[in-house]
């Protein structure tokens, strides 16, 4: 009764042994396929971390890129407004050089109206006629001796 009971023991104890054996073999495969897990996530990690500073140094590239043109932009612009403010300047001079031009002609209408306008109320007018080229040269002179008085 003994051995049939040390036999069920042993029985039993080799069950439990095979048990323990599948277990292992069972927890060795989890195990191999929990470290590809890891190995692979891992490798993700890595990859993902690549990607980042690959992605900041073309992130920099770019703001590099954007300040110069940003830089250039502003340049080319700052030239116009520069050559805006000269052609203004230059038109303001021509502006100016104009009217002081017409000022001055103007004077010497009045001054011509004021020394015709006497003479012509003395004088009967005379018929109209055609003007002759020696007239015109007679005015032109005229005109330069009371430019040449103002």
């Amino acid at each position: 009764m003994r051995l049939a009971t040390a036999e069920k023991e042993y029985e039993k104890l080799l069950a439990d042994f095979d048990t323990a054996v599948e277990e292992q073999e069972r927890l060795r495969i989890e195990l191999a396929d929990s470290g590809a897990k890891i190995l692979a996530l891992e490798e993700a990690v890595e990859d993902s971390r690549r990607r980042e500073a690959e992605a900041q140094t073309e992130q920099q590239e770019m703001r590099r890129q954007l300040e110069q043109f940003t830089a250039e932009r502003l340049e080319s612009l700052l030239e116009q407004i520069r050559a805006d403010v000269a052609a203004r300047a230059h038109f303001d001079q021509a502006l100016q050089d104009t009217r002081e031009e017409m000022a001055r002609l103007q004077e010497q209408v009045e001054v011509l109206k004021t020394s015709v306008a006497p003479s012509a109320q003395s004088s009967p007018r005379p018929a109209a006629r055609k003007m002759l080229p020696a007239d015109q040269l007679g005015l032109g002179l005229a005109e330069a001796a009371v430019s040449g008085g103002a």
